[in-house]
C-alpha cells in the first residue's frame, strides 16, 4: 500500500549491515550473508517550472513546455524533480517520452487540479522500477496533511535489470519569509539523512528559496552525511539559478537551486546549470540544475533478515473489555528509523483476529514515548496474543514483541 506519511520518518526503519540475530545458532563462526548490489552513474535535474495563474481555465504555458520538454530530455536524465508544476503534468506527462510520474500536490494526492500546488519526479520507467513514493509536509507534524505548507516528495527508484537503488527527494521551500524558510530546512534534511541511515544513494533536488551560503543554506550542511553537489563535483561551474524571465547576466551569482546529495557514497561527475532561455524566449524564471553522479557497489541491506530493531518495545493492557482491548506500547529505541507498528491479536489456535497498523509519529517534533491503539471485533471472555511488529517503508518487518491478554466475559 502507498504510504503518503514518510517517513520516511514516518517511514522508516533500522536496518545494519552488522545483524547478528541473521547468525546460524548453529555454526558460531557463521556470519549472515551480505548481497552487494552494482553501483551505477545516475543523472538527476531539478528545474522549478513557473505556473502562473491557474485560477482561471484559459491558463496555457503559451508554448513554454515545448521549449522545456525536449531540453530536459536532451540530458537522458534518470529522474527529473519539477516544482511549481502542476499547471505543466498534463504536457510534461504527454511530451516526456519514456518517463513516468511520482508525487502528490500538497493535498497528498496524485493528480492535481487546478488550485493544487505539488512536486514531482519523473523517471525512466523502462529502466527503473517505482518501489515506494510519499509525501512529507515541511511543518511540526511532517506526516499529517497541511495544505497551509509546502511539501517534499519522494521516490525510491530500482534499477530493473542491476537491483541498483536509489532515493530522489524533490522540494519547494517558502519563498518570503526567512524564518519559514529555516523552520522547513531541517524537515528535508532529516527526512534526507534517514533515508542515507537506511543505506540508500540520495538526490534531493529543488527550489530551497535560500542563496548559497546563507544560514538557512548553511542548515542542510549541518549533517555531515550531506552535502552540495555544485561544491563537490569533480566538473562545475558558478551561475545563478533565478532569471527571473529576462535577460540577465548570472554568471558568478548564488543559485537558490540546488541537488544536495549523500556524498560519503558517489562520486559526482559534474554539475551544470540549465539555461532555459532559447532564442530569448524562457521556459521558465528559473534556470534547471542537471547532476551526473557515479555510485559505488552498496551493500543490499533489504536484502537481510530480521534487520529491524523492536528493543525497547513494552506492551501493556490499559482496559479490556468483552469484545475490545485498549492497548498501549513503547516505543522501540530506534523509532525514528520505524515507520508505523503492526498491532495484532491472535487467538490460541494461532488465528488472527484482528490487527492494526499504528503511525510511529517519529518524523515530529515532539515524538510520543507510547502509542495506543484498539483492538476490536474479539470474542469475549478469549485468550489472546497481542503483538507488536515495527514496520519499514517497502514493508521490511522487524522481530515481533507480545503479551497475552484476556477478554471479559459478557455480563
Amino acid at each position: 500500500m502507498k504510504r503518503y506519511i514518510i517517513f520516511l520518518f514516518a517511514l522508516i526503519f533500522c536496518l545494519s549491515c552488522a545483524v547478528s540475530c541473521g547468525n546460524n545458532t548453529n555454526d558460531a563462526d557463521s556470519k549472515p550473508e551480505i548481497k552487494m548490489l552494482p553501483g551505477q552513474d545516475v543523472k538527476v535535474i531539478s528545474i522549478n517550472l513557473l505556473v502562473g495563474d491557474l485560477s482561471t481555465p484559459t491558463f496555457k504555458l503559451n508554448g513554454r513546455d515545448e521549449i522545456m520538454t525536449p531540453l530536459l530530455l536532451s540530458y537522458d536524465a534518470d529522474s527529473i524533480g519539477v516544482q511549481e508544476s502542476v499547471g505543466w503534468v498534463i504536457p510534461l506527462d504527454n511530451q516526456l517520452e519514456g518517463y513516468g510520474r511520482a508525487g502528490f500536490t500538497v493535498q497528498g494526492v496524485r493528480e492535481p487540479r487546478s488550485s493544487h500546488s505539488g512536486n514531482y519526479i519523473y523517471y525512466k520507467k523502462d529502466k527503473y522500477n517505482l518501489i515506494e513514493d510519499g509525501i512529507i509536509w515541511l511543518s511540526d507534524s511532517p506526516d499529517m496533511v497541511d495544505e497551509g505548507s509546502r511539501t517534499c516528495c519522494w521516490a525510491i527508484l530500482e534499477n530493473k535489470e542491476t537491483g541498483f537503488r536509489y532515493v530522489h527527494m524533490n522540494t519547494h521551500l517558502f519563498p518570503t519569509d526567512s524564518k519559514v524558510n529555516a523552520a522547513e530546512m531541517p524537515v528535508v534534511r532529516d527526512a534526507m539523512a534517514r533515508f542515507i541511515e537506511l543505506g540508500f544513494p540520495v538526490f534531493t533536488t529543488g527550489d530551497f528559496n535560500t542563496s548559497q551560503g546563507s544560514d538557512n543554506y548553511q542548515i542542510m550542511l549541518e549533517n555531515e552525511l550531506i552535502n552540495d553537489s555544485k561544491v563537490i563535483a569533480k566538473e562545475s561551474m558558478n551561475m545563478g539559478t533565478y532569471n527571473g524571465m529576462r535577460e540577465q547576466d548570472l554568471e558568478g551569482k548564488n543559485p537558490i537551486d540546488y541537488c544536495f546529495v549523500s556524498h560519503e557514497v558517489m562520486s559526482v561527475q559534474k554539475y551544470e546549470v540549465i539555461n532555459t532561455n532559447v532564442n530569448g524566449v524562457f521556459a521558465s524564471d528559473h534556470n534547471g540544475v542537471f547532476v551526473h553522479a557515479t555510485v559505488g557497489s552498496l551493500p543490499d541491506q533489504f536484502g537481510l533478515e530480521h534487520n529491524i530493531s523492536a528493543e525497547g518495545i513494552t506492551i501493556e493492557v490499559a482496559k479490556a473489555r468483552p469484545s475490545i482491548l485498549d492497548v498501549t506500547f513503547t516505543q522501540a529505541t530506534d523509532c525514528h528509523l520505524i515507520e508505523s507498528y503492526e498491532v495484532s491479536a491472535y487467538d490460541k489456535n494461532g488465528n488472527k483476529a484482528y490487527s492494526t497498523s499504528v503511525p510511529s509519529c517519529s518524523a515530529r517534533k515532539v515524538v510520543p514515548d507510547k502509542l495506543e491503539c484498539t483492538l476490536i471485533r474479539l470474542s469475549p471472555d478469549t485468550e489472546y496474543t497481542i503483538i507488536v511488529t515495527p514496520i519499514s517503508i517497502i514493508d521490511v518487518k522487524g522481530s515481533p514483541t507480545q503479551i497475552d491478554a484476556k477478554t471479559p466475559a459478557r455480563n
